[in-house]
């Protein structure tokens, strides 16, 4: 009984702080898009890129602060929904944790080609590696939903397919710009948010599901108490 008891009061406690990060989380990435559009219509976002803005005009501290922001909001969500759904793959968050590294790198190294040639270079394969193993992170952690429901897992890639695929094709239409990029990050930001809450759903309905199960099981196993009546 006691044991009983100290599950449920863990459970609680852990639904508790589960439900404090997601606020938390979901503020940061509010504040992630809202700061993304902000810094990114510092200049024309159809002639530059981000790393464009940040470095060849006089807003070198904001493009740091906007990779800051970015990186640290991305891995505190993605981290948390991974923990919501018990996701303890150790490769998926060692792909997280370097992505949103290389998107920090990013900020910190030079993009003046004309200046520093191989710091560009270094400036270019740290943005392509922040999305590729940002990338292989999310497929990873939707290829474990899967194993529980096959619906959510394709729901989930459905979702993460659609808000990505918009800033890729629109990389197709206009080349790289400013305008692209912006539609990125705000496409991961709307990704994870929306995720988030279906998983939520997800969760809360198998908690009622098992709940059902343990009463119908208890009521089962419950001996008749009843006295036998005599004829």
């Amino acid at each position: 009984m006691r044991n009983k008891i100290k599950t449920n009061r863990d459970v609680k406690q852990r639904a508790k702080r589960l439900t404090a990060q997601a606020v938390f989380a979901l503020l940061s990435l509010m504040l992630m898009s809202v700061y993304t559009l902000i810094f990114g219509t510092k200049e024309s976002p159809w002639e530059n890129t981000l790393s464009g803005i940040g470095n060849s005009f006089n807003h070198r501290l904001s493009f740091i602060f906007w990779g800051l922001i970015t990186g640290m909001s991305i891995l505190y969500y993605t981290l948390y929904i991974f923990e919501k759904m018990d996701f303890a793959n150790k490769r998926a968050r060692r792909y997280l944790i370097s992505s949103q590294a290389f998107l920090i790198f990013t900020v910190f190294i030079p993009a003046l080609k004309s200046v520093f040639p191989f710091w560009h270079f270094i400036h270019v394969l740290c943005t392509c590696l922040f999305a590729l193993f940002f990338i292989i992170s999310i497929l990873l952690f939707i290829q474990y939903l899967a194993k529980s429901n096959q619906r959510l897992s394709k729901t989930a890639l459905f979702l993460f397919l659609s808000c990505v695929g918009v800033s890729i094709l629109a990389l197709f239409i206009m080349g790289l710009n400013g305008v692209v990029e912006i539609l990125f990050f705000v496409g991961i930001s709307i990704f994870l948010a929306i995720l988030g809450v279906i998983l939520n759903r997800f969760r809360k309905l198998k908690e009622i599901e098992e709940q059902t199960i343990e009463i119908v099981k208890a009521k089962k196993d419950k001996p008749d108490t009843q006295p036998l009546k005599l004829p």
